[in-house]
């Protein structure tokens, strides 16, 4: 959807529990980048991962990101990181 919109329209875009079920984050954070307003934000979270990209949790059957994988990909977007916490799962 967010690809597909002429102009930016968002002042800010929330994603809870999606990253986890998508996988590659490329054509997410292309989409963000697109539907932003000038300063908006796209504040989302996922499952950490360290070392690779990202990779199939099995035994949750989501993906977990990796921090550089994040960065990398918003930065290839045109987006630009402002900050990351890490947060205990219940």
């Amino acid at each position: 959807y967010m690809l597909s919109l002429p102009q930016p329209e968002f002042d800010g875009i929330v994603s809870a529990n999606v990253m986890p079920i998508i996988g590659g984050l490329a054509a997410v954070m292309d989409g963000a980048q697109k539907a932003l307003k000038p300063g908006g934000s796209f504040i989302f979270s996922t499952l950490k991962c360290e070392g690779r990209d990202y990779h199939l949790l099995p035994q949750l059957q989501v993906f977990a990101h990796s921090r550089s994988y994040i960065e990398a990909q918003a930065k290839r977007a045109g987006l630009v990181v402002k900050g990351m916490k890490a947060a205990p799962i219940y």
